[in-house]
C-alpha cells in the first residue's frame, strides 16, 4: 500500500475471532529486544554449542502468540516480548520437522497457563536428557496442536532457521477497546511498518488507510486501504481497497477511470 502522500510504509492486518483480555504493553513497559544473533541460519548437523546466542521470532500458528527466542545455553532459552492469549495449557514442545510436529515430545516442565501481555521475559530450562530440537514449539496440551514455533536448525533453505517475523513488532498500543495497532520503524530499510489488530466478531472488520496529512474528515481519501474481518463459519478474509473519494465504487467507468471505494482488482 503506498498512496501518493506516503512512502516508505508496509503494513498488515489481524483480525480475532473470540474473547480475549485485550490489553497492550507499550514500549515504555516492556523489556528491550535481546542484543543477539537474528537471522542465524545453521543446519540439522549444528551442536547445541553453534545455537546459543542465536535468536528468532516464533511463527503465530493461532493464540496471538508472540516472543523473540534467544537461545542462552546448550539446555536453555528466553523469550522475550513473550505474548499469548488465555485460556490454554501451554507446553514447550520439541519436532524435528514441522510435518512430524505431533510425534514431537514435551522438552521442558516450564508451562505457560496464564496470559502474557508482552512486556516479560520467560527463561525456559530444559528437562534432564533434553535437548535443544530442530523445530522449538508451544504446543496446547487440551487441543493436542501447535500455536507457534521457531526453527532452530534448518532442513532446507526454504525454512530458514532464527527467522524475524512480521507480526513481531516493537511497539504496540491500545486504541480502543478492541483495536490495537502495533509499529516497527525499521533501521535497515527506512520504512514504518504497521499492523493493526482487532477482536472481532462473526461479519465485523476493520480498516487501515494512511491519512492525507492536513486532512480533518475524510481521512483516508486518495488511499490504498486494506479491509479485514471474519466471515460467516470464522474465515477471516482480506481485501485491498483503492479510495478515490467516499462514494460506492462506479463500475460503469473505464477501469482507469474508476472512482469511489474501488477493489483493487478492479485498476
Amino acid at each position: 500500500m503506498t498512496p501518493s502522500h506516503l512512502r516508505g510504509f508496509g503494513g498488515g492486518l489481524w483480525a480475532v475471532l473470540g474473547v480475549l483480555a485485550w490489553t497492550c504493553t507499550s514500549v515504555e513497559g516492556a523489556t528491550s529486544f535481546p542484543n543477539c544473533t537474528l537471522g542465524k541460519n545453521v543446519g540439522t548437523s549444528a551442536a547445541a554449542s553453534e545455537l546459543v546466542g542465536a535468536c528468532g521470532d516464533l511463527f503465530m500458528v493461532k493464540r496471538q502468540v508472540r516472543g523473540r527466542v534467544v537461545i542462552t545455553g546448550e539446555t536453555s532459552f528466553d523469550v522475550h516480548r513473550f505474548e499469548v492469549t488465555s485460556g490454554a495449557n501451554l507446553i514447550w514442545w520439541g519436532a524435528t520437522s514441522l510435518d512430524a510436529v505431533g510425534s514431537g515430545a514435551q522438552v521442558s516442565a516450564t508451562t505457560v497457563t496464564a496470559e502474557s501481555t508482552g512486556g516479560d521475559v520467560m527463561s525456559v530450562s530444559l528437562s534432564d536428557g533434553q535437548s535443544l530440537p530442530n523445530l522449538l514449539a508451544l504446543w496446547d496440551a487440551d487441543a493436542k496442536e501447535h500455536v507457534a514455533y521457531v526453527w532452530l536448525r534448518s532442513p532446507s533453505s526454504a525454512t530458514p532457521s532464527f527467522q524475524a517475523q512480521p507480526t513481531m513488532m516493537e511497539n504496540c498500543k491500545k486504541l480502543a477497546g478492541n483495536l490495537r495497532v502495533r509499529w516497527t520503524v525499521g533501521s535497515t530499510d527506512n520504512k514504518v511498518h504497521i499492523g493493526l489488530e482487532g477482536n472481532l466478531r462473526v461479519l465485523r472488520y476493520i480498516a487501515f488507510g494512511p491519512a492525507a496529512p492536513g486532512s480533518t474528515d475524510r481521512l483516508m481519501g486518495g488511499s490504498d486501504v486494506a479491509i479485514g474481518g471474519i466471515g460467516t463459519g470464522g474465515v477471516p478474509w482480506l481485501n485491498d481497497f483503492k479510495i478515490t473519494n467516499y462514494e460506492e465504487c462506479d463500475h460503469s467507468l473505464p477501469a482507469e477511470s474508476l472512482t469511489g471505494v474501488c477493489d483493487d482488482k478492479a485498476w
